[in-house]
C-alpha cells in the first residue's frame, strides 16, 4: 500500500515517542468488519509529523515548501511519495489489533506541513488488502490546544498559509 511520507520497517511499538518533545496524545482506535464484529488478525500502521511539521525519515524536506516539480507551464506535480532522505523512525509505530479489534497509541501532539492541516496518518493492512487515510485533527481541538500550549504554534497555521498563496 502506498502513501505519503511512507518508510521501510517501522517499528511494532505503542509508544512512537522515542521521547520526543510536545504534548502528550493517546490515540485509541477500535475497527470493527462490515457486520460490527471486532476485526481480527489486522494490523494498524500510524505516522504523523512532528510539532515543528518534520516526518521522520524525511528531515531533510523542509515542512514550509512543497515538493513539487514546476515547468515554465506552472506546476506539473506534486510529489506525495517522495524518497526517504534518514533512518529516523520517530512518531511511527505499528500493531496488530487486539481480540476487540482495539489498539493505543502513545504519541506527541503534531504540527502541520505547507498546505496541511494538522493531520495523521493511518494505515490499516488485513489479509492481502488494507485501507489508508489521513485524518485531520478537529479545527476547534486544534484552536483549544494552541491556545493552551503556544510553543506548539509554529509562525503561520495552515490557514494563513493557504491566504497567502
Amino acid at each position: 500500500m502506498d502513501g505519503p511520507y511512507l518508510v521501510g520497517q517501522v517499528p511494532r511499538r505503542s509508544d512512537m515517542t522515542e521521547g520526543r518533545p510536545g504534548l502528550p496524545l493517546e490515540l485509541r482506535f477500535t475497527v470493527l468488519d462490515l457486520a460490527g464484529k471486532p476485526l481480527k488478525d489486522a494490523t494498524i500502521t500510524l505516522w504523523h509529523c512532528d510539532p515543528l511539521g518534520y516526518y521522520s525519515g524525511y528531515l531533510d524536506m523542509d515542512p514550509d515548501e512543497w515538493v513539487a516539480t514546476a515547468t515554465p507551464e506552472g506546476v506539473t506535480a506534486v510529489e506525495w511519495d517522495p524518497p526517504a532522505t534518514d533512518d529516523s523512525r520517530f512518531l511511527r509505530g505499528t500493531q496488530p489489533l487486539d481480540e476487540q479489534g482495539a489498539v493505543a497509541f502513545s504519541t506527541v501532539y503534531p504540527g502541520w506541513c505547507f498546505g496541511r492541516a494538522i493531520h495523521i496518518h493511518i494505515e490499516v493492512q488485513v489479509g492481502g488488502g488494507g485501507f489508508l487515510d489521513q485524518p485531520a485533527l478537529p479545527p476547534r481541538r486544534v484552536e483549544q490546544v494552541h491556545r493552551e500550549a503556544p510553543a506548539l504554534q509554529r509562525a503561520l497555521h495552515a490557514r494563513e498559509a493557504h491566504q497567502r498563496l
